[in-house]
């Protein structure tokens, strides 16, 4: 049985599962990746099933293992298990094919300030020849103290989606603070979305039964309430030092914050010109060009450029 140890005698140990890589290409990436932890500062335990281990044992990884029964995504659970057997007073969950960047002491600076709290990390999407984008929706690590994880996973696996906002809100329940972090911590390589609509929409509807909500939510209601979450999550102040001195941490906050800001203007902008070219928008041409003109109208009386004849109190 694992011995517990002191707080500060522990480094943080991430946890994650990785799907075996398929190519050199893919295992060089995945060696990058782990590397990247390390030198961060960081200890890691991969959780999959029994092939999959031996596939990645072979490799040398120079990782720790917890196997599970079965091989594929694992539960949200195995891993919590995992943690729990492992004794960690602080330990993160992270999405296997994500760099860390190379800040100095990440793991001592957060374990620093990790006490009843849960720091979450969203990624910078690269593309070789492209400037790095921030990653608008979804979180792809997590560091906490472990004492305030969730009992169970309530259906949710590693790698799907809606379980990274399931999990900090499941540890806010069990009484920890959530912090978003500003300093952008994760690079990730980008490639084709994994998921599907059916596959989100189901988890959707999970995620709406596990925060309370009744009836069966439309596919409007679960993209409002996804947006909603993400709004919140991102509001959550980051007090945690990651970086070290404070002049360079605000600099590279401020740098996470517009990185974000930029995201969300191209996703808005990408919106506008999709409804620019929908049937609705070209229905509705006139009357948007109506309400232009009186506007137009309205800001020329403003200015007095013009007047409109209006009429007097008790005229016919």
């Amino acid at each position: 049985m694992p011995v517990a140890k002191s707080a500060g005698a522990m480094p943080i140990c991430l946890f994650t599962s990785i799907r075996p890589p398929t190519d050199q290409n893919s295992t060089v990436y995945l060696l990058d990746c782990l590397q990247s932890w390390r030198t961060a500062g960081f200890d890691t335990v991969a959780v999959n099933g029994p092939a999959e281990t031996e596939v990645l044992r072979r490799l040398g990884l120079g990782i720790e293992f917890a196997v599970t029964a079965a091989d594929g995504k694992p539960r949200i659970g195995a891993l919590l298990s995992a943690i729990r057997e492992r004794f960690c007073p602080f330990a993160g969950i992270i999405n296997s094919d994500c760099k860390i960047v190379g800040y100095p002491n990440i793991a001592g600076n957060l374990r620093a300030g990790l006490e009843r709290r849960i720091a979450l990390a969203w990624r910078l999407d690269v593309v070789d020849g492209a400037r790095p984008k921030a990653g608008r929706y979804g979180f792809d690590a997590f560091f906490f103290d472990t004492s305030i994880l969730p009992a169970d996973d309530a259906g949710f696996s590693i790698g799907e989606t809606w379980w990274d906002l399931w999990f900090p809100l499941a540890c806010e329940a069990c009484g920890a603070k959530i912090e978003t972090l500003d300093a952008p911590l994760l690079m990730h390589r980008a490639h084709p979305q994994n998921w599907s609509r059916q596959q989100w929409a189901n988890n959707g509807r999970l995620f709406w039964t596990t925060i309370g909500k009744s009836g069966s939510p439309s596919e409007a209601d679960l993209f409002a309430l996804n947006a909603a979450i993400h709004v919140r999550l991102h509001g959550m102040p980051q007090t945690i030092p990651v970086i070290g001195p404070p002049d360079v941490e605000e600099v590279v906050r401020l740098g996470g914050r517009a990185m974000l800001m930029a995201a969300e203007m191209e996703h808005l902008r990408a919106e506008l010109a999709a409804m620019r070219n929908s049937t609705f928008w070209r229905l509705t041409a006139p009357l948007r060009a109506a309400v232009d003109f009186v506007r137009h109208l309205i800001g020329l009386e403003k200015d007095g450029r013009i007047g409109f004849d209006r009429p007097t109190a008790g005229a016919d």
